[in-house]
C-alpha cells in the first residue's frame, strides 16, 4: 500500500513528498496544459481583473504504476510568460516557478475535504463512481504574499497520513 505523511504544519510540494520515500516512483501524466479565462470564482481567488487569464495545468500522479492523485493548478500568468510552454509533465511546478521566474513559493491556505468521484475522477482513479476521495483545495503564495496559485487535489483516501 502507498502512503504518504503529509506534514499540515509546512508546505511541502508532492513530489517533495514522494521523493522522500526511496521506496516510491513518481510518474506524472499531463491531462491538460492551457491558457484559460478561469471561472468568477477562480479569478476572485486569483485577484485578476476581467481580462486577465490563467495558465490552468491538470496532472494525474501515479506513485509505483498506482494512480494516486489528480492535480488542478490554476496559475496567475501574469508575473509568468509563456508558462505554457513548459513540460510539467517531467518538471516539477513549484522548482521550475523557482527557475525560470524567480517566485518561491512562501506559504499555502490548505482545506481537507471528503468528496465523491467525478465519473471522470473515478476513471483515472480506477474507483467506482461516487467513492470518498480526500480533495486538498486551496491557495499557494509567494515571497510576496502574492497568490500565484488556486489548487485542487483529489486522492485515494488512502494516500495521506496528516500530521501536525
Amino acid at each position: 500500500m502507498v502512503f504518504l505523511v503529509k506534514d499540515l504544519k509546512r508546505f511541502q510540494p508532492f513530489s517533495e513528498i514522494v521523493n522522500s520515500n526511496d521506496n516510491y516512483s513518481l510518474k506524472t501524466e499531463m491531462i491538460t496544459s492551457k491558457i484559460i479565462k478561469p471561472a468568477s470564482l477562480i479569478c476572485k481567488i486569483l485577484q485578476l481583473k476581467d481580462d486577465e487569464t490563467a495558465f490552468e495545468l491538470r496532472r494525474l500522479r501515479k506513485i509505483n504504476g498506482i494512480s494516486v492523485s489528480i492535480e488542478t493548478s490554476y496559475i496567475r500568468n501574469l508575473y509568468l510568460p509563456n508558462i505554457d510552454k513548459i513540460n510539467f509533465g517531467n518538471n516539477p511546478l513549484y522548482k521550475t516557478i523557482e527557475l525560470n521566474y524567480g517566485r518561491q513559493i512562501s506559504y499555502t491556505n490548505e482545506e481537507i475535504l471528503i468528496v465523491k468521484a467525478t465519473k471522470i475522477e473515478a476513471k483515472l482513479l480506477n474507483v467506482s463512481f461516487g467513492s470518498h476521495l480526500t480533495m486538498i483545495k486551496g491557495t499557494s503564495l509567494d515571497q510576496d504574499n502574492i497568490v500565484l496559485e488556486y489548487f485542487e487535489s483529489v486522492s485515494l483516501p488512502s494516500l495521506y497520513r496528516f500530521i501536525s
